[in-house]
């Protein structure tokens, strides 16, 4: 657990926490790590006790465990649910991974279909950003992130409604955000990059549309956070 500074603790028994005790630690978003592959990391302790790492900002997640550690942007609601199907494991809260660094540093240059933001001339005054369905009027949407080669969330968007058809299939939901938020939303949502014009693979496309408050309809492929709207598209109202 962290100190009085707000910095790293060591791993001891003090600080490990009950999955449904970490909410009243910690009122906003955890940072807690994965494998390359999107699934929760599980570590033990010298007493065989079973816990996942989990840190209250990225800055501290990075000072333990380096720039290229995957992870996941979780509520800790979301972490109790997911650790509930689990026998007796506890979360280390903001505590220096004994393994240090494990990961190299991504290189920009490996990111998948990555277009830099400003090689196209930012005529649009928005970009269309993959998301949840949403109802008319709302000012906030679920955004889908999606995982690059090397497990890091990215952001999509799009230049035109005709692109993100193209790059997402017909049955893509999306938001327009204002140009000139794309960098702030990137960076509240936990994205870890902003990726142009990208065509996903079929399989992390939706196969038939998204109705408001479900997830159904295609792989688990990102996790979904909250954003600004200025705009929207829902393709069972198209």
């Amino acid at each position: 657990m962290s100190d009085s500074s707000g910095g790293l603790g060591s791993l001891s028994r003090a600080g490990l926490l009950a999955p449904d005790d970490v909410a009243g630690r910690v009122r906003s978003d955890l940072f807690v790590l994965t494998s390359p592959e999107g699934m929760l990391e599980l570590g033990g302790t010298d007493r065989n006790e079973a816990v996942v790492w989990a840190y209250s900002t990225v800055g501290l997640l990075v000072e333990s465990c380096g720039n290229g550690q995957p992870y996941a942007r979780l509520t800790a609601h979301e972490l109790a649910e997911a650790l509930a199907r689990q026998s007796s494991v506890f979360v280390a809260l903001d505590v220096r991974h004994p393994d240090g660094v494990r990961y190299p540093e991504p290189d920009a240059r490996d990111l998948p279909h990555a277009e830099e933001l400003d090689e196209e001339p930012a005529s649009a005054a928005v970009l269309w950003v993959p998301s949840q369905p949403v109802r008319p009027r709302d000012q906030r949407a679920d955004l889908e992130l999606h995982r690059d080669d090397s497990g890091r969330p990215m952001l999509l968007v799009y230049s035109s409604l005709e692109r993100l058809r193209a790059g997402c299939g017909p049955y893509q939901a999306a938001v327009a955000i204002e140009t000139h938020l794309i960098g702030e939303v990137a960076r509240d949502v936990g994205a870890e990059g902003v990726v142009l014009n990208p065509e996903l693979a079929e399989q992390a496309r939706h196969t038939s549309a998204v109705r408001l408050g479900r997830t159904k309809g295609r792989p688990s492929e990102g996790r979904q956070k909250r954003g600004r709207t200025v705009g929207q598209r829902n393709p069972d109202r198209d």
